[in-house]
């Protein structure tokens, strides 16, 4: 938990029931980060007031399981340390520590395709070239995009 986001941390910190829009951050967040739809629920259980906040839950996660919602629908992974959709695409412009974290992200990303089809990593100086430039996106950096 200490790689969550303070306003997460707080919510599930507090015992109050959950509001309208706690319960669907609470739950986007949940489910981008891999938590299964039974465990957030279980989870989340105890703080919902009545029948109808459990059936906004329910309906949250119908939503975060269709394919045309997943990308509008947006949360902070815990992994990537960024705010992605829940297709896995970055969310909103990147400024400050972000643009670094989304570099970071980028680079790894390129090289583990690298290594995947051609068997090979980058060399430290393309990491170096990547790393100094202004772009965020490493596939288009090394014009594979």
């Amino acid at each position: 938990m200490e790689l969550w986001p303070d306003d997460m941390l707080r919510l599930f910190k507090g015992h109050t029931k959950l509001s309208y829009s706690q319960r669907f951050r609470a739950v986007i967040f949940l489910y981008g980060n891999g938590m299964s739809p039974d465990r957030i629920y279980t989870l989340l259980r105890n703080r919902l007031r009545d029948q109808s906040a459990q059936c906004h839950v329910h309906n949250i996660l119908i939503s975060c399981q269709k394919s045309d919602m997943q990308h509008k629908l947006f949360y902070f992974d815990i992994g990537a340390q960024d705010t992605l959709t829940l297709h896995g695409k970055e969310y909103g412009t990147a400024s400050g520590s972000r643009i670094y974290t989304r570099k970071v992200n980028s680079w790894n990303s390129y090289t583990n395709v690298c290594a995947t089809y051609s068997n090979r990593y980058p060399s430290l100086d393309d990491q170096h070239r990547y790393m100094r430039s202004e772009s965020i996106d490493a596939f288009s950096f090394f014009n594979l995009v």
